[in-house]
C-alpha cells in the first residue's frame, strides 16, 4: 500500500483500524491524528471486539487480508455496539475479486471497497466524505428532533390528522417547491405557513404575509409588484413590492381565490420568468422566493367556474395541504383547551385556571364553525373574566354559539365600522351591559368603550339606563 501525501479530512469523528499491517496501519493513523481525528488500532478483529470503550466508531477500516471474514453475520454480530448508537461506516481494503462476497445488508452503515495497493490519499478521501455524511445526517437528525419538538408546542393535538400534518409540514420544509394550503376559516392557515417557513433552510430570510382580500385590485397590483417612478420608465421600482421583499424568504399569499383575474395573469408571468432565471423588464436580477398560497375554496371547484386561473394553480400546487377542521379532530380539544388557558395565563401574568369536567363537557358539546380560531377565542375571553382556579361551565356558556365568536362570518358585506358597532353592543349586552367587563373582554380601555358606545346612541356611564341589559345573553 502506497503512502502519497492524504487528502485532509475536515470532519470529526472516531475511527478504528482493524490490520495487521503494521507499517501501513502506523502511517494511516498518523495521518488520521494529523487531521485531529481519534483513532484506534487493532491487530485483529477479536482485539476490536474485546475494545471495551463505550463510545461508538464512526467508521472502521478494515484490511480483508488480516481479517478475511469480517462480513460474516455472525462475527459482525460479535461486535457489540452501544444501545441505540449508529452502525459504523465501513472501508474495507480487499482484492477486487471479492468485493461482491464481502457485502451485506446486516452492517447498517455504508461499505466502501479499496484496492489492497490504493494511496493512503485515497483511504483518508474515502473517510473524509463519510465523516462529512455523518456529521451532515447527525446535525439533520437533531435539527429535525428540536423542529418537530417545536412544532408540537405550536401545532397542538396528538390526533391521527394532526399527526399527518405534521408529516407534510416537514416534507414540505424539505423541498423548496411552492405550497397550496387549503382550510376553513380558523383552521390555522397562516400557522402552518409561518411552520413550512421556520422549518425550511428559508428560514433566516422574511416571511412576508399579504392577504389578497384586504386590497382593491389596484392597491393589491402595487402591493405585489410595486410602483414604478413618476416618470414611469422600467427602471427599478420605487416602491419594492413583496416579491422582491420576499428575496430569499417565503411570501404567504392568504386569500389567493380573492385575486382578480388580470392580477393572476401578471402572477404567472412573474412565476414563469422566476422559473426560468429571466430577468426583469428593469434588469433586476430574479427573485429567489417561496410562496405559500391559502384559501377557503376549493382549487379545482374555482377552476372549473373560471375563477382561478389553472395555470396558476399548477405553479402554485407544488405540494398540497388540506388543514383538517376541530370537528375532524375533536380527540385533541382537551390539549387544545390546556393549551389557551396556559397561553392566557401567561399573558395575564397569573398561573393557568383549571378546567372542569363540566365546562370540558361544554366545548366537546358545541359545533365549533369557527373551528379552533373560535376555541381560541372563547378560552381567552372567558379567562379575562375568570379571576379563580377553576373555569366552569358557567364562564363557557355565555361565548359559546355568540356573535363575537361563531357568527361573525355572517357579516360579509357590512362595513368595518359596522362589524365594530356589531362586536361591541353583542359583547355589551353578554355582560349584561357591565362596561368594565365588556372593555375587557374586548382588550380595550373603558374610556375607548364609553366613547363607541355615545356615537351608538347609549347613555353616559352612570346616566338613566347606562348599565340596561338590553337582551338576555343566548346560549348555546
Amino acid at each position: 500500500m502506497s503512502h502519497n501525501s492524504p487528502h485532509p479530512v475536515q470532519s470529526v469523528g472516531r475511527i478504528g483500524i482493524v490490520s495487521g499491517q503494521v507499517k501501513w496501519t502506523e502511517g494511516l493513523a498518523g495521518e488520521i491524528r494529523k487531521a485531529q481525528q481519534e483513532v484506534f488500532e487493532f491487530g485483529s478483529w477479536e482485539r476490536l471486539c474485546a475494545h471495551s470503550d463505550s463510545e461508538p466508531f464512526d467508521v472502521l477500516v478494515i484490511d480483508a487480508g488480516a481479517c478475511p471474514s469480517w462480513c460474516d453475520r455472525d462475527r459482525w454480530s460479535s461486535l457489540a455496539l452501544p444501545e441505540r448508537a449508529c452502525p459504523p461506516d465501513v472501508i474495507v481494503i480487499d482484492d477486487p475479486s471479492r468485493v461482491a462476497q464481502s457485502t451485506g445488508d446486516h452492517i447498517g452503515g455504508r461499505v466502501c471497497h479499496a484496492k489492497p495497493d490504493c494511496d493512503l490519499a485515497d483511504v483518508m478521501q474515502v473517510l473524509s466524505v463519510l465523516l462529512e455524511r455523518r456529521q451532515l445526517a447527525g446535525e439533520s437528525a437533531r435539527l429535525r428532533n428540536r423542529i418537530t419538538s417545536w412544532m408540537g408546542r405550536d401545532l397542538v393535538g396528538e390526533s391521527d390528522p394532526i399527526r399527518l400534518l405534521r408529516g407534510q409540514i416537514l416534507q414540505s420544509a424539505g423541498s423548496d417547491t411552492n405550497v397550496w394550503i387549503q382550510g376553513d376559516r380558523g383552521t390555522g392557515k397562516q400557522l402552518v405557513a409561518r411552520l413550512i417557513h421556520e422549518t425550511s433552510s428559508r428560514a433566516s430570510g422574511p416571511f412576508i404575509k399579504l392577504n389578497c382580500a384586504a386590497f382593491t385590485a389596484e392597491r393589491l397590483e402595487t402591493a405585489l409588484f410595486g410602483s414604478l417612478p413618476a416618470d414611469g420608465q422600467p427602471t427599478a421600482p420605487d416602491a419594492p413590492g413583496v416579491i422582491e421583499l420576499a428575496d430569499g424568504g417565503t411570501l404567504f399569499l392568504h386569500n389567493i381565490d380573492a385575486m382578480p383575474a388580470a392580477l393572476q395573469g401578471r402572477l404567472v408571468r412573474t412565476l414563469e420568468r422566476m422559473h426560468l432565471g429571466v430577468r426583469d423588464q428593469s434588469g433586476v436580477r430574479r427573485r429567489n422566493v417561496r410562496l405559500i398560497a391559502a384559501t377557503r375554496q376549493n382549487a379545482l371547484a374555482m377552476i372549473d367556474r373560471a375563477e382561478f386561473r389553472a395555470d396558476l394553480h399548477r405553479h402554485l400546487n407544488g405540494s398540497n395541504l388540506t388543514l383538517p377542521t376541530l370537528s375532524e379532530r375533536t380527540n385533541d380539544l382537551p390539549l387544545l383547551a390546556d393549551h389557551f388557558v396556559s397561553r392566557t395565563a401567561r399573558k395575564e401574568g397569573r398561573l393557568p385556571a383549571k378546567i372542569s369536567p363540566e365546562a370540558l363537557a361544554a366545548l366537546e358539546s358545541h359545533p365549533w364553525p369557527g373551528h379552533v380560531a373560535e376555541l381560541e377565542n372563547v378560552i381567552e375571553r372567558a379567562c379575562l373574566l375568570n379571576s379563580g382556579e377553576v373555569l366552569t361551565a358557567n364562564d363557557i356558556q355565555p361565548w359559546l354559539g355568540t356573535e363575537t365568536t361563531a357568527d361573525l362570518g355572517t357579516t360579509a358585506g357590512m362595513t368595518l365600522g359596522e362589524m365594530e358597532r356589531k362586536l361591541i353592543e353583542s359583547t355589551f349586552q353578554r355582560f349584561g351591559g357591565n362596561r368594565e367587563k365588556t372593555a375587557k373582554a374586548l382588550d380595550i380601555g373603558v374610556r375607548t368603550l364609553c366613547g363607541k358606545l355615545r356615537e351608538y346612541g347609549y347613555p353616559p356611564r352612570g346616566g338613566p339606563g347606562s348599565n340596561l341589559v338590553v337582551r338576555e345573553a343566548r346560549v348555546a
